[in-house]
């Protein structure tokens, strides 16, 4: 995070570098109570537009298998570094934790905003087959809230056990940022109809990356 400011019972940092800085960025929002909010913009494409990104290793049959399936005028949203992107912020967040020894557990929920009549994408190749059995998934909501209504009865819980526990192993502790962001994105992938279950997506390498399997979402 490249830029820092004050804010009203805590501070903001964002990550301008490379972008608009007027426009929505990754943002980290830190209130001195504990809470936080982490701001990630996803990216929308047309299939041309998708198509174009050199560094996707499925864009293009992706984009093939919409044509194919008469979705060549879907806009698509682009999930694929989203467990990135919530594991970086969160890493953030509980070094903070860590600082202040707060052994508090945590409650999370979250917002998806502006996916009206778009689909997700995933750059897996377990997504596309997903989507030659069952299509494309279509969202016709605008906002996706989950829960639909907060509170500490219905959000996931993180425990102060889970996020703590292995960190006196490297590896482990690199491990898990990954772990304590695994339910929420998972809970957002259900959501959307990118996946139709836990399975889908904890035994999908290719979702993120690292070769780290995140623990089963709502376990």
């Amino acid at each position: 995070m490249d830029t820092v400011y004050n804010a009203p019972n805590g501070f903001i940092a964002r990550q301008t570098k490379g972008n608009d800085p007027s426009l929505p960025n990754l943002t980290f929002h830190w209130w001195h109570d504990g809470t936080a909010r982490l701001e990630i913009p996803l990216n929308k494409y047309d299939l041309e537009s998708l198509r174009k990104i050199g560094t996707y290793h499925h864009a293009q049959d992706f984009c093939s298998l919409l044509r194919r399936i008469n979705f060549e005028k879907a806009t698509v949203v682009d999930y694929s570094s989203l467990l990135m992107a919530v594991s970086a912020l969160s890493n953030i967040y509980l070094e903070l934790l860590k600082i202040l020894e707060d052994t508090r557990d945590v409650y999370s929920c979250c917002t998806l905003k502006n996916i009206s009549y778009t689909s997700p994408y995933l750059d897996t190749a377990h997504y596309l087959s997903r989507i030659e059995k069952y299509s494309l998934p279509l969202n016709a909501e605008n906002e996706i809230r989950l829960p639909s209504e907060p509170n500490q009865g219905n959000m996931y819980i993180h425990t102060y056990k889970s996020r703590f526990d292995l960190t006196e192993n490297a590896d482990s502790a690199i491990s898990i940022p990954m772990r304590f962001s695994a339910p929420l994105f998972g809970n957002i992938l259900l959501s959307v109809g990118a996946i139709h279950n836990d399975t889908d997506w904890t035994e999908d390498m290719e979702m993120y990356g690292l070769g780290i399997k995140p623990m089963p979402t709502g376990k």
